[in-house]
Protein backbone atom coordinates (compact mmCIF):
# COMPACT_ATOMS: atom_id res chain seq x y z
CA UNK A 1 0.00 0.00 0.00
CA UNK A 2 1.41 3.38 -1.03
CA UNK A 3 0.19 5.18 2.08
CA UNK A 4 1.86 2.60 4.31
CA UNK A 5 5.16 3.13 2.49
CA UNK A 6 4.90 6.91 2.93
CA UNK A 7 4.05 6.56 6.64
CA UNK A 8 6.79 4.00 7.16
CA UNK A 9 9.60 6.01 5.56
CA UNK A 10 8.47 9.32 7.10
CA UNK A 11 8.13 7.94 10.63
CA UNK A 12 11.34 5.88 10.37
CA UNK A 13 13.50 8.83 9.35
CA UNK A 14 11.93 11.09 11.96
CA UNK A 15 12.66 8.48 14.68
CA UNK A 16 16.24 7.98 13.43
CA UNK A 17 16.96 11.72 13.42
CA UNK A 18 15.36 12.16 16.83
CA UNK A 19 17.39 9.25 18.22
CA UNK A 20 20.54 10.85 16.77
CA UNK A 21 19.72 14.11 18.57
CA UNK A 22 19.77 12.25 21.89
CA UNK A 23 23.07 10.42 21.37
CA UNK A 24 25.12 13.12 19.57
CA UNK A 25 27.48 15.27 21.66
CA UNK A 26 25.76 18.62 22.31
CA UNK A 27 27.46 21.94 21.56
CA UNK A 28 27.12 25.08 23.66
CA UNK A 29 27.94 28.71 22.92
CA UNK A 30 29.03 31.25 25.52
CA UNK A 31 29.15 34.95 24.59
CA UNK A 32 31.16 37.86 26.03
CA UNK A 33 30.81 41.53 25.06
CA UNK A 34 33.40 44.31 25.44
CA UNK A 35 33.69 48.03 24.78
CA UNK A 36 36.92 50.06 24.65
CA UNK A 37 37.16 52.62 27.43
CA UNK A 38 36.43 56.13 26.24
CA UNK A 39 39.58 57.73 27.66
CA UNK A 40 42.21 55.09 27.02
CA UNK A 41 45.43 56.16 25.25
CA UNK A 42 46.73 52.59 25.18
CA UNK A 43 44.53 51.47 22.30
CA UNK A 44 45.47 54.57 20.32
CA UNK A 45 49.17 53.90 20.84
CA UNK A 46 48.71 50.34 19.54
CA UNK A 47 47.04 51.54 16.32
CA UNK A 48 50.20 51.43 14.14
CA UNK A 49 50.98 47.85 15.25
CA UNK A 50 47.47 46.61 14.59
CA UNK A 51 47.30 48.29 11.18
CA UNK A 52 50.26 46.19 10.10
CA UNK A 53 48.31 43.07 11.12
CA UNK A 54 44.82 43.80 9.85
CA UNK A 55 45.25 46.66 7.39
CA UNK A 56 43.03 49.71 7.54
CA UNK A 57 39.67 47.96 7.66
CA UNK A 58 37.66 49.37 10.55
CA UNK A 59 34.16 50.06 11.69
CA UNK A 60 33.86 53.36 9.84
CA UNK A 61 35.70 52.02 6.81
CA UNK A 62 33.14 49.24 6.54
CA UNK A 63 30.34 51.78 6.64
CA UNK A 64 32.11 54.06 4.15
CA UNK A 65 33.24 51.37 1.71
CA UNK A 66 30.37 52.08 -0.64
CA UNK A 67 31.45 55.72 -0.77
CA UNK A 68 35.05 54.77 -1.54
CA UNK A 69 36.43 56.01 1.78
CA UNK A 70 39.10 54.44 3.99
CA UNK A 71 38.94 55.72 7.54
CA UNK A 72 41.22 53.35 9.43
CA UNK A 73 40.77 50.90 12.27
CA UNK A 74 38.57 51.65 15.27
CA UNK A 75 39.36 50.77 18.89
CA UNK A 76 37.08 47.74 18.57
CA UNK A 77 39.04 46.55 15.53
CA UNK A 78 42.27 46.90 17.49
CA UNK A 79 40.87 44.79 20.33
CA UNK A 80 39.59 42.22 17.83
CA UNK A 81 43.02 41.94 16.19
CA UNK A 82 44.72 41.47 19.55
CA UNK A 83 42.20 38.78 20.55
CA UNK A 84 42.94 36.96 17.29
CA UNK A 85 46.69 37.06 17.81
CA UNK A 86 48.74 33.94 18.47
CA UNK A 87 49.95 35.34 21.78
CA UNK A 88 46.46 35.61 23.28
CA UNK A 89 45.43 32.20 21.93
CA UNK A 90 48.42 30.46 23.48
CA UNK A 91 47.69 32.13 26.82
CA UNK A 92 44.07 30.93 26.63
CA UNK A 93 45.23 27.40 25.76
CA UNK A 94 47.57 27.31 28.77
CA UNK A 95 45.11 28.93 31.18
CA UNK A 96 42.21 26.60 30.24
CA UNK A 97 44.37 23.49 29.79
CA UNK A 98 42.89 22.95 26.32
CA UNK A 99 45.49 20.33 25.41
CA UNK A 100 43.82 17.91 27.81
CA UNK A 101 40.31 19.13 26.97
CA UNK A 102 40.78 18.62 23.21
CA UNK A 103 42.79 15.39 23.75
CA UNK A 104 45.72 16.76 21.73
CA UNK A 105 49.35 16.44 22.93
CA UNK A 106 50.90 19.69 24.15
CA UNK A 107 53.66 19.40 21.54
CA UNK A 108 51.09 19.84 18.76
CA UNK A 109 50.35 23.43 19.68
CA UNK A 110 49.44 24.31 16.08
CA UNK A 111 46.66 21.72 16.10
CA UNK A 112 45.31 23.06 19.41
CA UNK A 113 45.36 26.63 18.07
CA UNK A 114 43.53 25.46 14.93
CA UNK A 115 40.78 23.78 16.97
CA UNK A 116 40.44 26.86 19.19
CA UNK A 117 40.17 29.11 16.13
CA UNK A 118 37.45 26.90 14.71
CA UNK A 119 35.47 27.12 17.96
CA UNK A 120 35.92 30.89 18.38
CA UNK A 121 34.21 33.75 16.60
CA UNK A 122 35.21 37.38 17.26
CA UNK A 123 33.17 40.15 15.68
CA UNK A 124 32.95 43.96 15.92
CA UNK A 125 29.52 45.58 15.70
CA UNK A 126 28.77 48.94 14.13
CA UNK A 127 28.64 50.38 17.67
CA UNK A 128 32.31 49.30 18.11
CA UNK A 129 31.31 46.53 20.52
CA UNK A 130 33.53 43.43 20.46
CA UNK A 131 31.57 40.17 20.66
CA UNK A 132 33.39 36.95 21.59
CA UNK A 133 31.57 33.67 20.89
CA UNK A 134 33.07 30.34 21.92
CA UNK A 135 31.54 26.98 21.02
CA UNK A 136 32.34 23.86 23.01
CA UNK A 137 30.85 20.52 24.02
CA UNK A 138 31.22 21.55 27.68
CA UNK A 139 29.11 24.55 28.70
CA UNK A 140 31.40 25.41 31.62
CA UNK A 141 34.50 25.24 29.43
CA UNK A 142 32.87 27.54 26.86
CA UNK A 143 32.36 30.17 29.59
CA UNK A 144 35.89 29.63 30.90
CA UNK A 145 37.44 30.22 27.46
CA UNK A 146 35.43 33.43 26.92
CA UNK A 147 36.50 34.76 30.33
CA UNK A 148 40.10 33.78 29.59
CA UNK A 149 40.02 35.79 26.35
CA UNK A 150 38.72 38.83 28.27
CA UNK A 151 41.21 38.64 31.15
CA UNK A 152 44.18 38.05 28.85
CA UNK A 153 43.18 40.97 26.61
CA UNK A 154 42.87 43.22 29.66
CA UNK A 155 46.27 42.07 31.01
CA UNK A 156 47.92 42.58 27.61
CA UNK A 157 46.59 46.12 27.26
CA UNK A 158 47.55 47.07 30.83
CA UNK A 159 51.04 45.66 30.31
CA UNK A 160 51.34 47.66 27.09
CA UNK A 161 50.40 50.83 28.95
CA UNK A 162 52.88 50.08 31.77
CA UNK A 163 55.64 49.26 29.25
CA UNK A 164 55.08 52.59 27.52
CA UNK A 165 55.17 54.40 30.87
CA UNK A 166 58.34 52.57 31.88
CA UNK A 167 60.08 53.51 28.64
CA UNK A 168 59.11 57.17 29.07
CA UNK A 169 60.25 57.16 32.70
CA UNK A 170 63.70 55.73 31.86
CA UNK A 171 64.07 58.11 28.92
CA UNK A 172 63.16 61.13 31.04
CA UNK A 173 65.36 60.00 33.94
CA UNK A 174 68.41 60.37 31.68
CA UNK A 175 67.33 63.77 30.38
CA UNK A 176 66.46 64.89 33.90
CA UNK A 177 69.93 63.96 35.13
CA UNK A 178 71.53 65.95 32.31
CA UNK A 179 69.29 68.97 33.01
CA UNK A 180 70.11 68.79 36.71
CA UNK A 181 73.86 68.79 35.98
CA UNK A 182 73.54 71.78 33.61
CA UNK A 183 71.47 73.67 36.17
CA UNK A 184 74.03 73.02 38.90
CA UNK A 185 76.90 74.12 36.65
CA UNK A 186 75.14 77.34 35.63
CA UNK A 187 74.21 78.09 39.26
CA UNK A 188 77.84 77.53 40.35
CA UNK A 189 79.12 79.79 37.55
CA UNK A 190 76.66 82.54 38.51
CA UNK A 191 77.55 82.28 42.20
CA UNK A 192 81.29 82.51 41.52
CA UNK A 193 80.72 85.48 39.23
CA UNK A 194 78.63 87.24 41.89
CA UNK A 195 81.28 86.56 44.54
CA UNK A 196 84.06 87.88 42.33
CA UNK A 197 82.30 91.03 41.10
CA UNK A 198 79.93 91.65 44.05
CA UNK A 199 76.83 91.66 41.80
CA UNK A 200 73.62 90.49 43.48
CA UNK A 201 70.53 90.89 41.26
CA UNK A 202 69.78 92.46 37.85
CA UNK A 203 67.21 95.23 37.45
CA UNK A 204 63.56 94.14 37.68
CA UNK A 205 62.75 94.83 34.03
CA UNK A 206 65.69 92.66 32.95
CA UNK A 207 64.55 89.89 35.29
CA UNK A 208 61.06 89.88 33.72
CA UNK A 209 62.45 89.82 30.19
CA UNK A 210 64.87 87.00 30.98
CA UNK A 211 62.12 85.05 32.78
CA UNK A 212 59.84 85.19 29.72
CA UNK A 213 62.68 84.14 27.43
CA UNK A 214 63.65 81.26 29.74
CA UNK A 215 60.08 79.92 29.84
CA UNK A 216 59.79 79.99 26.04
CA UNK A 217 63.11 78.24 25.51
CA UNK A 218 62.38 75.66 28.21
CA UNK A 219 58.96 74.93 26.69
CA UNK A 220 60.56 74.38 23.28
CA UNK A 221 63.13 72.03 24.81
CA UNK A 222 60.42 70.05 26.64
CA UNK A 223 58.38 69.66 23.44
CA UNK A 224 61.47 68.47 21.55
CA UNK A 225 62.17 65.91 24.28
CA UNK A 226 58.54 64.75 24.20
CA UNK A 227 58.67 64.40 20.39
CA UNK A 228 61.92 62.44 20.54
CA UNK A 229 60.51 60.18 23.26
CA UNK A 230 57.19 59.38 21.54
CA UNK A 231 58.66 58.94 18.06
CA UNK A 232 60.26 55.74 19.37
CA UNK A 233 56.89 53.94 19.54
CA UNK A 234 54.58 56.04 17.33
CA UNK A 235 54.65 56.36 13.56
CA UNK A 236 55.52 59.72 12.07
CA UNK A 237 52.00 60.13 10.65
CA UNK A 238 50.45 59.66 14.09
CA UNK A 239 48.26 62.73 14.89
CA UNK A 240 49.96 63.20 18.27
CA UNK A 241 53.41 63.42 16.68
CA UNK A 242 52.13 65.67 13.91
CA UNK A 243 50.68 68.10 16.47
CA UNK A 244 53.90 68.05 18.49
CA UNK A 245 55.93 68.83 15.38
CA UNK A 246 53.69 71.79 14.58
CA UNK A 247 54.03 73.09 18.15
CA UNK A 248 57.82 72.78 17.97
CA UNK A 249 57.92 74.74 14.71
CA UNK A 250 55.72 77.43 16.24
CA UNK A 251 57.92 77.75 19.36
CA UNK A 252 61.09 77.88 17.26
CA UNK A 253 59.61 80.68 15.19
CA UNK A 254 58.67 82.65 18.32
CA UNK A 255 62.08 82.05 19.87
CA UNK A 256 63.82 83.21 16.70
CA UNK A 257 61.76 86.39 16.73
CA UNK A 258 62.62 86.98 20.39
CA UNK A 259 66.35 86.38 19.88
CA UNK A 260 66.53 88.63 16.82
CA UNK A 261 64.55 91.50 18.35
CA UNK A 262 66.77 94.21 19.85
CA UNK A 263 69.68 91.79 19.73
CA UNK A 264 72.38 93.96 21.27
CA UNK A 265 75.94 92.64 21.59
CA UNK A 266 74.81 89.06 20.98
CA UNK A 267 72.65 88.89 24.08
CA UNK A 268 69.25 88.69 22.42
CA UNK A 269 66.81 88.39 25.29
CA UNK A 270 64.17 89.84 23.03
CA UNK A 271 62.87 92.69 25.12
CA UNK A 272 62.58 96.38 24.57
CA UNK A 273 65.11 96.96 27.33
CA UNK A 274 68.07 98.84 25.81
CA UNK A 275 71.43 97.17 26.53
CA UNK A 276 73.66 99.69 24.79
CA UNK A 277 76.29 100.95 27.08
CA UNK A 278 76.02 98.04 29.48
CA UNK A 279 79.55 97.07 30.53
CA UNK A 280 80.94 93.73 29.40
CA UNK A 281 80.86 92.51 32.99
CA UNK A 282 77.16 93.35 33.16
CA UNK A 283 76.44 91.48 29.92
CA UNK A 284 78.34 88.42 31.12
CA UNK A 285 76.40 88.49 34.34
CA UNK A 286 73.10 88.70 32.43
CA UNK A 287 74.12 85.76 30.26
CA UNK A 288 74.89 83.67 33.33
CA UNK A 289 71.65 84.78 34.95
CA UNK A 290 69.78 83.86 31.77
CA UNK A 291 71.42 80.40 31.66
CA UNK A 292 70.33 79.72 35.24
CA UNK A 293 66.75 80.73 34.44
CA UNK A 294 66.62 78.69 31.21
CA UNK A 295 68.10 75.58 32.84
CA UNK A 296 65.79 75.99 35.82
CA UNK A 297 62.70 76.20 33.60
CA UNK A 298 63.86 73.20 31.56
CA UNK A 299 64.36 71.21 34.74
CA UNK A 300 60.85 72.16 35.94
CA UNK A 301 59.22 71.05 32.68
CA UNK A 302 61.15 67.75 32.68
CA UNK A 303 60.07 67.12 36.28
CA UNK A 304 56.43 67.46 35.18
CA UNK A 305 56.90 65.04 32.26
CA UNK A 306 58.76 62.62 34.52
CA UNK A 307 55.97 62.58 37.10
CA UNK A 308 53.42 61.95 34.36
CA UNK A 309 55.47 59.01 33.09
CA UNK A 310 55.68 57.56 36.60
CA UNK A 311 51.90 57.82 36.94
CA UNK A 312 51.44 56.11 33.56
CA UNK A 313 53.75 53.30 34.61
CA UNK A 314 52.07 52.77 37.96
CA UNK A 315 48.45 53.14 36.91
CA UNK A 316 46.16 50.14 36.64
CA UNK A 317 43.14 51.76 35.01
CA UNK A 318 41.02 49.52 32.79
CA UNK A 319 41.30 50.10 29.05
CA UNK A 320 38.27 47.94 28.29
CA UNK A 321 34.75 47.91 29.65
CA UNK A 322 33.33 44.41 30.10
CA UNK A 323 29.63 44.54 29.31
CA UNK A 324 29.11 40.77 29.65
CA UNK A 325 31.42 38.06 30.86
CA UNK A 326 30.80 34.60 29.46
CA UNK A 327 27.71 32.89 30.90
CA UNK A 328 27.16 29.16 31.30
CA UNK A 329 24.64 28.34 28.55
CA UNK A 330 21.66 26.34 29.76
CA UNK A 331 20.56 25.02 26.36
CA UNK A 332 22.80 23.68 23.61
CA UNK A 333 22.78 25.30 20.19
CA UNK A 334 23.12 21.81 18.70
CA UNK A 335 21.30 19.50 18.35
CA UNK A 336 17.85 21.04 18.09
CA UNK A 337 15.68 17.98 18.68
CA UNK A 338 12.46 19.36 17.21
CA UNK A 339 14.27 20.73 14.16
CA UNK A 340 16.03 17.42 13.53
CA UNK A 341 12.74 15.53 13.87
CA UNK A 342 11.12 17.87 11.30
CA UNK A 343 14.10 17.43 8.96
CA UNK A 344 13.75 13.64 9.36
CA UNK A 345 10.05 13.86 8.51
CA UNK A 346 10.76 15.89 5.37
CA UNK A 347 13.60 13.64 4.21
CA UNK A 348 11.57 10.50 4.92
CA UNK A 349 8.58 11.87 3.03
CA UNK A 350 10.72 12.84 0.02
CA UNK A 351 12.43 9.43 -0.05
CA UNK A 352 9.08 7.63 0.18
CA UNK A 353 7.71 9.63 -2.76
CA UNK A 354 10.87 8.93 -4.73
CA UNK A 355 10.65 5.23 -3.88
CA UNK A 356 7.02 5.02 -4.99
CA UNK A 357 7.83 6.73 -8.27
CA UNK A 358 10.72 4.35 -8.85
CA UNK A 359 8.49 1.39 -7.95
CA UNK A 360 5.82 2.54 -10.41
CA UNK A 361 8.44 2.96 -13.15
CA UNK A 362 9.92 -0.47 -12.37
CA UNK A 363 6.57 -2.22 -12.59
CA UNK A 364 5.89 -0.63 -15.96
CA UNK A 365 9.36 -1.65 -17.11
CA UNK A 366 8.90 -5.31 -16.10
CA UNK A 367 5.71 -5.57 -18.13
CA UNK A 368 7.84 -5.31 -21.28
CA UNK A 369 9.21 -8.85 -22.11
CA UNK A 370 12.42 -7.41 -23.60
CA UNK A 371 13.40 -5.48 -20.44
CA UNK A 372 12.21 -8.32 -18.22
CA UNK A 373 14.54 -10.76 -20.03
CA UNK A 374 17.47 -8.36 -19.64
CA UNK A 375 16.75 -8.04 -15.91
CA UNK A 376 16.49 -11.86 -15.39
CA UNK A 377 19.72 -12.51 -17.31
CA UNK A 378 21.56 -9.80 -15.36
CA UNK A 379 20.32 -11.15 -12.04
CA UNK A 380 21.31 -14.73 -12.88
CA UNK A 381 24.73 -13.51 -14.03
CA UNK A 382 25.30 -11.60 -10.78
CA UNK A 383 24.19 -14.59 -8.69
CA UNK A 384 26.57 -16.85 -10.59
CA UNK A 385 29.46 -14.43 -10.11
CA UNK A 386 28.77 -14.14 -6.37
CA UNK A 387 28.73 -17.95 -6.02
CA UNK A 388 32.02 -18.20 -7.87
CA UNK A 389 33.61 -15.59 -5.63
CA UNK A 390 32.34 -17.35 -2.52
CA UNK A 391 33.62 -20.71 -3.76
CA UNK A 392 37.02 -19.11 -4.34
CA UNK A 393 37.31 -17.23 -1.02
CA UNK A 394 35.77 -19.65 1.52
CA UNK A 395 38.46 -22.39 1.23
CA UNK A 396 41.22 -19.77 1.58
CA UNK A 397 39.62 -18.23 4.64
CA UNK A 398 39.30 -21.58 6.40
CA UNK A 399 42.95 -22.48 5.96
Amino acid sequence: DSRFIVYYFTASFAIVFLFYSFIVTPKYISVGRLLPSVSSPTLTSLMPIVRSIMGTEGRLSRMARAAGLSLGASSGDIMSAILGSRTIKERVITQCNLSEHYHIPEEKIDDIVEVLEGNTKIDVTLEDMVVIEVQDRDSKMAKKIVDSYITNLDSFLKLSAMTQGKYERIFLEKRLGEAERRLKMSEDSLRRFQENYKIVYPPEEIKVAIGSYAQLKALLYAKEIEYQMKSAYLKLENPELVNLKLEIQSYRKKLKEVESKHNIDGFGIGSAVPLKGVPNIGLEYLRLYRDVNVNGEIYSFLIQLYEQAKITEARDTPVITVLDYGAIPEKPIFPKKLLLAIIGLIIGFCISIGYLRWLYFWEKLMVNPFYRKIYIDLRQSLIADLKAIRAFLVPKLWR
